[in-house]
């Protein structure tokens, strides 16, 4: 890859959520093990991504939300075509009614929604090792972060994305649960918390929760920066920020 190409990447990584991420969707890879043939086979794409291994005080700073909830809905997967024109990916919202919450940098509904990638449209069927597993009808412990604006496979609307992957969803040890919260939530990473270790934890967090638009704020400063510095060209730069302003699509295949 060039530097050029590890810009670019870098840039829309920031975009695709509220968070300062390092490494996101943009540097996954895929790869696919079966080809469509006449019938229409099925089509499974592998897609990994790379995330940093963060403490849990990190993720409860990045974290637009925080909020232990209980998983009530989910649609059917749907493809979304990236800002950029690329290749479709595949999605599912999960609707979430929040139990307790422990953060949150505005007023929350009701209800919230969950956008996880993966799932099968047509006969394209996206399989992401690193995304969260959810079931309708548990409650996890979700550290979020909602995109303020387009680039990568952000559509309009209002949803979450999980922060690092399923490193921002914490699942019950057990499905019976006497003391809810003593109860050892775990990431599928291996990191562990209880309830109340969340609530100590939040409470060191005070005031505005992360916000998506100071982020995207800070992306654009930093954009500048590369093309005073040379390391983009202006050509590349308008490149960048009006993919960052063009929002993705959700599209029938």
């Amino acid at each position: 890859m060039t530097k050029t190409n590890k810009i670019v990447a870098l840039a829309l990584l920031l975009l695709s959520c509220a968070l300062v991420l390092s490494i996101s969707l943009w540097l996954s890879h895929r790869s696919a093990s079966a080809t469509v043939d006449s019938q229409g086979e099925i089509v499974n794409v592998a897609v990994s991504a790379l995330y940093p291994d963060v403490s849990i005080e990190e993720l409860t700073a990045s974290a637009s939300l925080v909020v232990y909830g209980k998983v009530t809905g989910a649609s059917e997967p749907f493809a979304i075509r990236p800002a950029n024109g690329g290749d479709t990916s595949n999605f599912v919202d999960y609707t979430i009614t929040p139990e307790t919450l422990y953060r949150s940098a505005g007023k929350v509904g009701d209800t919230i929604t969950v956008r996880v990638k993966g799932g099968l449209v047509a006969n394209k069927n996206v399989i992401c090792d690193t995304e969260p597993e959810l079931a309708v009808g548990e409650s996890y412990v979700f550290f979020l972060s909602q995109p303020s604006g387009g680039g990568s496979y952000n559509t309009k609307g209002s949803y979450y994305y999980p922060c690092f992957g399923h490193n921002g969803v914490y699942a019950p040890t057990a499905l019976a649960k006497s003391v809810r919260s003593e109860t050892v939530f775990k990431t599928a990473s291996g990191k562990t918390l209880t309830l109340n270790s969340l609530e100590s934890i939040t409470a060191a967090h005070k005031g505005v929760a992360a916000d998506g638009q100071e982020e995207r704020n800070r992306f654009y400063d930093d954009m500048k920066k590369q093309l005073a510095a040379g390391a983009l060209t202006q050509e590349e730069y308008d490149s960048i920020i009006e993919e960052s302003q063009t929002y993705a699509e959700i599209v029938t295949e």
